[in-house]
């Protein structure tokens, strides 16, 4: 992958490692999540004004993007109330980024060399190694179908934004819708009383994540826009190993034998796609 690419995947995977663990540590996870997209769409839409608008061929990949990611965002934090991060967030983030690269090549015409798909399943191996040290099913089953929504929307948005012709641009806008269908979604099921207690105690927390996503998922967006998205994708998963490390320091989870060498394995497949 080219210089500038890499250096906006490393980044945007720190501060997506960042962003799980903040909305693991929230005490209404649906909350926290839905509160994050609209404090993300508060800041960077109307900012994004000043420098475009999204053109009206990309409204229909915008459409699509956002029903998959109000699913995402529904199952992911399921998923984190009933399993440990570190198990969770290494399935959802593996399976996503190999539907991606399946997804890209089929449909947007990304190549990806021998070699790329050889790091491509070195990652997904070691996200596997990492899987299997957890038992808990119905957790594992929620981040299983995180990683589906999370490899549609990834084809999706990436072409959307190489028509949009903007990362930012494009994820602002999109935030935005999300934060239109996803509020009336949390009203009937918490009310205004629920969403007015949580942004009454963490209010500027929320506002946090929501940049913090917003910022991420540009730089992925804008990466996919230089190199193939097959290789953007699970490049970026080297976040899978700040999960873990984040899950044991502030979770106290255990990290056993099985998720150490999986987060090896795991970075190992990362340096092979960057090489490409």
């Amino acid at each position: 992958m080219p210089g500038s690419a890499v250096a906006l995947v490393l980044g945007a995977a720190l501060i997506h490692a960042t962003w799980n663990l903040l909305l693991k540590g929230a005490e209404d996870g649906a909350l926290a999540i839905t509160m994050a997209a609209v404090g993300g769409a508060v800041i960077a839409f109307p900012l994004s004004l000043a420098f475009g608008t999204v053109p009206v061929r990309a409204l229909p990949y915008l459409g699509v993007s956002i029903g998959l990611q109000a699913g995402y965002y529904t199952a992911l934090a399921a998923a984190y109330r009933r399993t440990d991060i570190s198990t969770a967030y290494p399935i959802a983030r593996g399976l996503g980024p190999l539907l991606a690269a399946l997804g890209g090549a089929l449909f947007l015409d990304d190549a990806i060399s021998a070699t790329g798909w050889v790091g491509v399943g070195v990652v997904v191996s070691g996200i596997g190694l990492i899987a299997l040290s957890n038992r808990r099913i119905q957790g594992m089953a929620l981040a299983i179908l995180t990683g589906l929504f999370i490899g549609a929307y990834t084809v999706v948005d990436t072409a959307g934004v190489r028509v949009a012709g903007s990362g930012f641009i494009y994820t602002a806008t999109l935030y935005a819708g999300l934060s239109v269908v996803m509020i009336p979604l949390l009203y009937a099921r918490r009310g205004a009383a629920g969403i007015r207690q949580m942004v009454s105690r963490e209010g500027a927390g929320l506002m946090v994540l929501g940049v913090l996503g917003v910022i991420a998922y540009s730089m992925v967006l804008a990466a996919a826009r230089i190199a193939p998205i097959g290789l953007v994708a699970p490049s970026r998963e080297i976040a899978i190993v700040f999960g873990v490390i984040g899950g044991r320091l502030f979770f106290s989870e255990l990290v056993g034998w099985r998720r150490g060498i999986g987060a090896v394995v795991t970075v190992t497949g990362v340096a092979i796609l960057l090489t490409r």
